[in-house]
């Protein structure tokens, strides 16, 4: 893991015990902030140091994508159909409380998550849905895009106005 503090043009490693395989970062300050990747592998950030590596909040499922807001509530996704959410900066996981139906679990693999509020969207591959809570994940809707390549990334800048960006130029 790196950092800056001049937007970019100057990278240091942050210390800490290294990892492997890191796929996703949240930070929720300069210096704060969550990783997660292969095989269920995660640490949080700490005055600019990775803590110790747990693994568990996903098993052994892959973590692809994590987002958490300045109020410390943030969403988590990954491999097989895994989807979580935690009220405190990924400290501690749940499953949302409507779950996404369990058949996902069998047929889709999350890459992407976004968060604004209480709204949240998650896709990946089949790239065919965007599954969205506007409830902070009591109930989810299914929201076809008229594709199948797969989703890589999703982007809201509010409720209503977001992205997303995929396989294939999509």
């Amino acid at each position: 893991a790196f950092v800056t503090n001049d937007g970019g043009e100057t990278w240091r490693s942050v210390g800490g015990e290294a990892g492997d395989g890191w796929r996703a970062l949240a930070g929720h300050s300069v210096e704060s902030g969550f990783v997660a990747g292969r095989m269920g592998r995660y640490t949080t950030t700490a005055g600019g140091r990775l803590q110790p590596v747990f693994a568990g909040a996903s098993g052994l499922r892959g973590v692809t994508d994590v987002t958490i807001g300045a109020d410390l509530r943030g969403w988590l996704a990954g491999d097989g159909g895994l989807l979580l959410k935690t009220k405190n900066a990924g400290i501690s996981w749940s499953v949302p409380d409507g779950d996404v139906p369990r058949l996902l679990r069998d047929v889709m693999d999350f890459r992407a998550v976004a968060a604004v509020g209480d709204s949240v969207w998650v896709a990946g591959h089949p790239g065919s849905v965007v599954w969205h809570s506007d409830d902070g994940g009591g109930t989810w809707t299914a929201q076809a895009t008229g594709h199948s390549a797969p989703i890589s990334a999703l982007s809201f800048s509010s409720a209503t106005n977001g992205c997303a960006v995929g396989t294939l130029g999509s």
